[in-house]
């Protein structure tokens, strides 16, 4: 019978329950979740099952230096990849932001133009144009507000686009009919949703924009 009482002979009588598994403590259910996540991976404290406190504990121990995720903010997490002779990489700052800001969220600027392959020029410091007010904590990127709710159906490369087109010759280091070839290419391999950026563009109050996007399907 399964789980059965056996009886051992000795000198004193012991009882033996061989089909009986240990229950995992909250600390090894969490520590076994954040091993499972892959390298390179963003995870949030709310994300890893267990207590609360089990929860803090663990990642407290795990983001020590030498340790194997790391704190990017309060709650955030990043995996890290493993160690090279070079040392420990850390994780991008562009990304570790568009994690912490959510949807609507997307390069701009000369981040922008570099992204979908307008520009070569690669910015000292990037900037995310995001819905709302910039989150305080990030290091190594600068955000600028916009107010338009409809940018939050965007994904991040096409908040770019939308990004370049207001912004237009400005960010930019070829001419509008390269753009226009460029970014057709990215709408024909489903990289972006150029009629989604379409109906974002005509909710945006910037002068041209509106514009430059019916010149863009038109062609």
């Amino acid at each position: 019978m399964r789980g059965r009482v056996r009886m051992m002979s000795s000198a004193r009588t012991s009882l033996h329950f061989p089909d009986m598994v240990p229950v995992a403590s909250g600390d090894s259910v969490a520590r076994l979740w954040v091993e499972a996540v892959p390298r390179k991976s963003y995870f949030r404290s709310t994300d890893v099952p267990g207590s609360r406190l089990a929860v803090d504990s663990v990642l407290s121990r795990l983001a020590v230096d030498g340790g194997p995720v790391m704190r990017v903010r309060n709650g955030l997490y990043w995996k890290k990849p493993p160690a090279t002779r070079f040392g420990t990489a850390r994780p991008d700052p562009v990304a570790a932001a568009l994690v912490v800001v959510g949807k609507g969220a997307g390069p701009s600027g000369w981040l922008a133009a570099n992204a979908l392959g307008l520009a070569m020029q690669v910015p000292a410091r990037p900037t995310l144009a995001i819905v709302g007010r910039a989150p305080k904590g990030l290091l190594g990127v600068a955000f600028t507000s916009r107010s338009n709710l409809a940018r939050l159906s965007l994904t991040p490369l096409e908040v770019a686009v939308l990004e370049v087109l207001r912004d237009l010759p400005r960010f930019s280091e070829v001419p509008w009919p390269d753009t226009v070839r460029r970014l057709r290419a990215l709408g024909d391999d489903g990289i972006v949703d150029l009629n989604r950026v379409a109906e974002v563009a005509c909710t945006e109050h910037r002068a041209g924009v509106r514009d430059r996007v019916r010149e863009l399907l038109a062609a």
